[in-house]
């Protein structure tokens, strides 16, 4: 059903607008929008003085609306509804009772109120505004389109109804129609704050998070005071990795905001990933001299402790930690890092339980996808299936390199050594390195991700060329040293993807970290990783198990199947012999040995923060605690060892 049945290029903005809203509702329900056009000629034939005879003294109204600014809302209901038998006709008295029922979130009443001021007058602009945002709080977002669309009808440039309008379509996730009224509001009204937020918020919905800063950072010139504006944009910044940025922010909120506990928490987070322990200290003791107390914040206090090396402080402060009132997301940061407390106290029965607690946790979080891991581990076991069945090669892949700087990759199962040695190596001058971005599944993802691994094989040199010029473009985005002599792709599991990069790449050499795969799998299970279809394969240990013996094999048959240009990095000789490993790794990149890779611990504090679950550790002195770590837990993970023997044995470690 359309409004106008014709229309003209130059239709005034406030008609397209109206019109927009209403084929909204139209699409819903024919027979609303009917009934909608017929409430829209009511207000347009109702007089602008309509004003119900039957209606309070001045005096009266004028209380009511003192106590609701005053935020006194039980007495403006206590009041109001004494009111009510006299003048239950009243318009005003009835849309000030639905402003005290939404104030203390009575919904039901607050709309039935609105909605009878708006019946005795129609033409009662508060009334539909207030009904509108009554609904969009219950979640009724077409019925308050309805409201908003009269209100507007009303009043066709008023930007509160437009703001509010928009935010109706974003909650729809109809972008385009959001972004529409938010612009237009912005036009109408240029300084007023809240679309520019909330253009930020679509914005970072979409993905688009240089674009959510950018209005987010418009807002904060207007209002420059916000609390809300500033810890947004800390939060952006954060997600972003603009660690100094965020800190900064969340700073400026605890000073316009001193008692806000969740900008201390989001800076303590900051904080003790980038290793900053002093600054850390200070924040929690400006928390406690502001009495802000909290859960979550008595989190960090404890890991405060375990990265002091104070274990048995820590363990006493997560005793105080009351579970049931901490956020869904902390709960499992309690329990891991009292895993983490007693594995240092040599309690590993205890820990392997909370450890086990953990990941249970995670497993039944909405953040948990099964679909999503279950298809990931499916791709990876047909990939080696492809592997192991797939016919000879008659002739070895010859595509020439012409690129200036020569191609690595640095490969291998998660927890295996490839954060520290990433870290290592870009310490040298010469070297930058590329963190955890998956450019080579983009380009998969381009050129068709459903290839198989003999099409992959079988790809034609055009294809090639246009996979290296995608590969090529993408990895720009990110190479924050152009003039280096090396960059290294970083992404561990990249094994998956070796049919294409030799495809691409055959001269492309490959860093492959190796570690006892005994402590690979218990390390895997026992991080605390953020949350991907792969990683959603680490958090049971039977299925951690498989998930290794699945990657290996792919890296096995493309061992033997390709001819690859590899250098094997043992994780034990890195931490027992550091110069010697880190040469031979050097050699073979064709580097000159540097003094520089020997004081990397300086390179990752100088970064805003390792963007890995590994950041605490390589921060940190090298220490032998973490090989043969898996001895602790033998009897806990027994039956899983069973799997992965032959991998023990074949990469020639020791059970």
């Amino acid at each position: 059903m359309k409004l106008f049945e014709q229309k003209s290029k130059s239709m005034d903005t406030q008609l397209q607008i109206l019109e927009l809203i209403f084929n909204t509702i139209s699409d819903k329900s024919v027979d609303r929008s009917t009934a909608l056009l017929s409430t829209r000629n009511l207000i347009n034939s109702s007089s602008q003085e309509n004003i119900n005879s039957s209606e309070p003294d001045t005096a009266a109204l004028k209380h009511l609306l003192n106590l609701l600014k005053q935020n006194a809302f039980n007495a403006a209901l206590e009041f109001g509804n004494a009111l009510l038998p006299t003048f239950n006709e009243s318009p005003l008295l009835l849309n000030l009772l639905g402003n005290a029922y939404q104030a203390v979130n009575n919904l039901d009443l607050a709309i039935e109120k609105f909605d009878k001021a708006t019946e005795l007058r129609p033409n009662f602009f508060d009334a539909h505004f207030n009904l509108a945002n009554a609904y969009a709080s219950k979640g009724m977002f077409i019925r308050a389109l309805e409201s908003y669309y009269l209100a507007l009808t009303i009043r066709p440039n008023e930007p509160y109804v437009l703001n509010n309008a928009g935010n109706v379509f974003l909650s729809l996730k109809k972008y385009r129609e959001a972004i529409t009224l938010y612009e237009s509001c912005i036009e109408i009204k240029p300084n007023f704050v809240d679309p520019y937020t909330n253009l930020s918020v679509l914005s970072a919905e979409k993905g688009n998070l240089r674009q959510a800063v950018a209005y987010s950072k418009k807002a904060l010139q207007m209002s420059p005071s916000s609390v809300k504006i500033n810890f947004n944009l800390g939060l952006l910044q954060k997600r972003q990795s603009k660690y100094r940025e965020a800190i900064q922010l969340f700073e400026n909120t605890i000073e316009i905001a001193p008692r806000f506990s969740q900008s201390y928490i989001e800076l303590c987070d900051i904080l003790e990933k980038n290793g900053d322990l002093d600054k850390l200290r200070e924040t929690l003791a400006k928390a406690k001299s502001q009495e802000v107390f909290s859960n979550d914040i008595k989190y960090y206090e404890a890991l405060l402790c375990y990265r002091e090396k104070k274990i048995a402080d820590a363990l006493t402060i997560l005793e105080e930690i009351d579970i049931g009132k901490i956020s869904v997301q902390k709960t499992h940061y309690v329990y891991h890092l009292k895993a983490q407390c007693l594995d240092k106290s040599k309690n590993y029965r205890e820990a392997f339980s909370f450890y086990k607690n953990t990941n249970n946790h995670i497993l039944k979080s909405s953040q948990f996808n099964s679909v999503a891991a279950n298809n990931y581990l499916s791709n990876v076991n047909e990939v080696a299936s492809q592997l192991k069945s797939a016919p000879s090669l008659n002739n070895k892949v010859n595509f020439a390199e012409d690129v200036d700087t020569p191609l690595s990759f640095l490969i291998g199962f998660p927890r295996s050594g490839t954060t520290l040695l990433d870290t290592i190596l870009r310490s040298h001058p010469k070297v930058s390195v590329i963190e955890e971005q998956n450019l080579i599944g983009f380009v998969r993802g381009k050129i068709g991700s459903n290839l198989s691994v003999n099409q992959i094989e079988g790809l034609k040199e055009v294809d090639v060329s246009r996979a290296r010029e995608i590969y090529f473009k993408e990895r720009r985005k990110y190479i924050q040293t152009p003039s280096s002599n090396v960059i290294i792709d970083k992404l561990p599991l990249n094994i998956v993807h070796l049919p294409l990069i030799h495809r691409l790449f055959p001269d492309a050499k490959l860093l492959y970290s190796l570690r006892h795969p005994c402590d690979v799998i218990l390390s895997s299970y026992f991080q605390r990783f953020s949350l991907n279809p792969a990683m959603s394969n680490l958090l049971e240990m039977d299925r951690c198990a498989e998930f290794y013996c699945s990657i290996m094999e792919i890296f096995h048959q493309c061992e033997n199947r390709y001819e690859l240009n590899i250098q094997y990095i043992r994780y034990e000789k890195l931490i027992y012999e550091f110069e010697e490993t880190v040469g031979k790794v050097l050699n073979f990149l064709n580097l000159n040995w540097d003094e520089s890779v020997l004081d990397y611990q300086k390179t990752a504090v100088k970064r805003d923060r390792v963007n890995t679950p590994s950041y605490d550790q390589v921060i940190s002195p090298l220490y032998t605690e973490s090989v043969e770590r898996w001895r602790n837990y033998r009897d806990e993970i027994e039956e899983n060892l069973k799997k992965i023997t032959p991998w023990v044995k074949h990469f020639r470690y020791q059970m």
